[in-house]
């Protein structure tokens, strides 16, 4: 793996753990994460809370 494949998988860890971070300050539980192919694969117990606190992430970094 290239040294830029790399850091952009560092980053994205990061990210995603700060992520997880924030979905359970909320009480959103895992059920399990795991990788899969280089990407991380998060599994929510309650997949409704995750997606709509996903979603307003997404909006308010738009």
């Amino acid at each position: 793996m290239d040294e830029e494949k790399i850091k952009k998988l560092r980053i994205n860890k990061d990210l995603v753990e700060r992520v997880m971070e924030m979905l359970q300050d909320r009480g959103i539980r895992f059920k399990r994460t795991y990788e899969k192919d280089g990407e991380i694969i998060i599994d929510p117990k309650d997949e409704k809370k995750a997606k709509k606190f996903i979603k307003e992430l997404n909006e308010k970094f738009k």
